[in-house]
């Protein structure tokens, strides 16, 4: 399952470009790392964002661009496997989930 949090004006064929992002970045899906919320903290900080309560168990965390903008990609384990989440920080607060 892949959730997508888009924070960014609706732009043509984002969900493609999105899924060729993840695509290319499945080898994350399999890592068994344990972030720490510090971890995860330090990274969206660079964004002037901060977790209030911890996102749940985190195996991989990193920052990226998606259309020349920053993005944070975390995968989130979840009791039906691994999960993708990209936080993408500039724009409206429109939210898709697309299925993978």
């Amino acid at each position: 399952m892949v959730i997508l949090m888009q924070v960014l004006p609706s732009m043509p064929a984002l969900e493609d470009t999105v899924l060729t992002h993840i695509n290319d970045e499945l080898d994350y899906l399999q890592q068994q790392r344990k972030i720490t919320d510090e971890t995860l903290n330090r990274l969206i900080a660079t964004f002037g964002g901060r977790f209030d309560e911890s996102p749940g168990q985190v195996s991989y965390a990193g920052l990226c661009h998606i259309r020349n903008g920053p993005c944070m990609h975390l995968v989130l384990q979840s009791e039906q496997g691994p999960v993708s989440v990209l936080i993408m920080p500039n724009g409206s607060t429109n939210r898709r989930q697309f299925s993978q």
